[in-house]
């Protein structure tokens, strides 16, 4: 099990219960096809941002931005599970 640092310094630890449904909602939302870059020339906010997952040994995905993916929303709501609805960064 891994432990997950939230804001304000929480540290929670999801179950394995917890770790599978997040992993199947990453497999549904299709993480794993997301490019390795989302970039759009002179972004207006200036917002960027970078996600790493490891699934040893079976997965891995780095990707990275200053636009998102489409179904960024989906991964949000995948960790805002795993995390009991609290916030994170």
């Amino acid at each position: 099990m891994f432990d997950l640092e939230l804001t304000r310094g929480i540290t929670i630890t999801p179950d394995l219960a917890q770790w599978k449904a997040f992993r199947q909602e990453l497999d549904r939302i299709q993480v794993w096809r997301w490019q390795s870059r989302y970039d759009r020339p002179a972004p207006p906010d200036g917002e960027s941002w970078y996600v790493v997952i490891v699934d040893w040994p079976r997965q891995f995905i780095y990707s990275s931005g200053n636009v998102y993916p489409e179904n960024w929303d989906d991964f949000l709501r995948a960790i805002r599970a795993l995390v009991g609805g609290r916030e994170f960064e």
